[in-house]
């Protein structure tokens, strides 16, 4: 009797175990598709930009999306932050399972058109830089309560600037991020953060 006990009992674990490896097995929710809040996207060099991917079905077992990119060298993607890295047209990739959905991204020269830039110089003297168009600029010079504001024109070919102010007065340096760095005469060197 004992055994016949022991036997049921065996017999019962296992039709248990075997209900539970089944009902996991029917859970599992295969990704059905993939797509991107946007199909195409445009950026500036050094700019970044974020994309959205939706798995479906929302309780898919597996939601995790590998990102790529046609070309790496024009724009980089690292879950979804697309880095613009040089001029030119690139398609970035999400997949999920198997299925995958694109964007179309194009990278944009960086352009200082509309943007203002302050800072000091070697000689604590504040300066400010306004681009007002895709050619021209004006420079505000304080110190001391004395304010010198010049006109001039700029050419810009990033990472390089070149700027030339009335009174024959020049500046080049480079533009990385929202840092400039000019040089006047070698020596007197102005350091601008853009606002």
């Amino acid at each position: 009797m004992t055994k016949r006990l022991k036997l049921r009992n065996v017999v019962k674990i296992g039709v248990a175990c075997l209900a539970v490896v089944v009902g996991l097995s029917s859970c599992k929710k295969e990704v059905t598709g993939i797509s991107l809040d946007k199909t195409t996207l445009t950026l500036e060099v050094g700019e970044w930009k974020t994309l959205t991917a939706t798995v479906l079905p929302k309780n898919a077992t597996n939601k995790s999306v590998a990102w790529t990119t046609s070309n790496g060298t024009i724009a980089s993607v690292v879950d979804g932050i697309v880095n613009g890295n040089m001029a030119g047209t690139t398609t970035v990739i999400a997949k999920a399972g198997n299925y995958t959905t694109t964007c179309e991204v194009t990278v944009k020269p960086e352009s200082l058109e509309g943007t203002n830039w302050e800072g000091t110089d070697n000689y604590e003297i504040q300066w400010t830089l306004n681009f007002t168009n895709a050619t021209n600029c004006t420079m505000t010079e304080s110190y001391q309560g004395e304010t010198v504001t010049a006109t001039g024109t700029y050419i810009f070919n990033s990472p390089n600037i070149s700027i030339n102010l009335g009174g024959g007065l020049h500046l080049s340096g480079t533009v990385v991020g929202n840092q400039m760095t000019l040089t006047i005469g070698g020596s007197h060197t102005v350091s601008l953060t853009k606002q």
